[in-house]
């Protein structure tokens, strides 16, 4: 009997390890850790040419913000200040997008300078947006895991809402590939459109809330998930494979909340309790990190040199690059 049970064991214990991803050995790397100007913590982060960083801010229920430094942190500006969290960034058709709770989108046309804005209908916890070439695009988001909602705006010369779908699944990310095709994440769904947004494919994958979407290239894309799963597609988002299951009995501590790949072959995930895991091979193996600060990591930004972190409590990490 108790043989038995050792195989029982030993066969579990194989298929959680054949259903992981291989860890590398954990390294250490130089950072430099960086307090802004504020009490809210940093939700998103984007930078250019590897010097000036946008950064978004807020708090669930607190007020909303925009920095921005032209010198890679040393000074900031507060370039946008509202009654909102900030929840991310998009950077498209040369203007840069502030997306917040509530129900009015930000933009900026002149780094930061001025703003425009537009409201829409109603009052939701929007998360991310992305736009088309003419400017149309949308924005996603939800609460309480079984409420989604999908707005779609025109952010042109007639700036104007122009519709709101609801969905079943709570959304958190979207990538819009072309000017009709778009991917979208959320609690337990990976979408497609072939539309604009006016319909949605469901993939096959499930079993996590699906927080972030990277591509590496116009057809390499990756999806993390909250509780450790990771999904890649070698066909722009048409069919995923899973690369990662999500977290099980014999590891639970792996909580991811976003993920970029600069290129094809190098990306990171960062997510909970100081996580940031690196791969040098298309997600093959990963490489934990494992010398930063007890924090949680919300968002990701790659360049040539660095690694940026945005995190709890005004705090934003500069890593160097292995």
């Amino acid at each position: 009997m108790v043989s038995d049970m050792k195989k029982l064991f030993f066969i579990s214990f194989s298929a959680v390890l054949l259903f992981s991803c291989i860890k590398e050995k954990a390294i250490e790397l130089n950072y430099t850790e960086l307090q802004l100007p504020t009490d809210l913590d940093l939700n998103d982060v984007y930078v250019e040419n590897d010097s000036s960083i946008w950064v978004a801010a807020g708090k669930r229920f607190g007020r909303g913000a925009v920095f921005y430094s032209n010198d890679f942190g040393t000074n900031w500006n507060l370039v946008l200040d509202i009654p909102q969290e900030v929840k991310s960034l998009r950077f498209s058709n040369g203007r840069i997008y502030a997306v917040s709770i509530g129900n009015t989108l930000q933009w900026s046309e002149d780094s930061g300078q001025n703003w425009s804005s537009l409201t829409m209908p109603g009052w939701d916890y929007f998360s991310a947006a992305d736009f088309f070439s003419d400017q149309s695009g949308l924005l996603v988001g939800g609460e309480n895991f079984g409420k989604g909602i999908v707005n779609k705006v025109n952010s042109g010369n007639n700036a104007a809402f122009l519709d709101a779908d609801t969905l079943q699944n709570e959304m958190t990310d979207l990538h819009i590939i072309n000017d009709s095709t778009v991917l979208a994440v959320g609690y337990g769904v990976i979408l497609r459109s072939t539309d604009k947004g006016n319909s949605w494919i469901p993939d096959n994958s499930r079993g996590d809330f699906f927080k972030a979407i990277a591509f590496a290239d116009s057809l390499n894309a990756y999806v993390i998930g909250d509780y450790g799963s990771i999904y890649r597609s070698k066909d722009a988002g048409k069919n995923w494979d899973k690369i990662k299951a999500s977290n099980t009995f014999f590891n639970n501590n792996n909580r991811f909340s976003d993920i970029y790949f600069i290129n094809k072959e190098y990306g990171a995930i960062c997510g909970k309790n100081r996580l940031l895991w690196i791969s040098k091979n298309a997600g093959e193996t990963w490489i934990p990190v494992n010398n930063l600060p007890d924090t949680d990591f919300n968002k990701l930004f790659i360049t040539q040199n660095h690694m940026f972190l945005a995190a709890q409590n005004a705090k934003l990490f500069i890593v160097d690059k292995p």
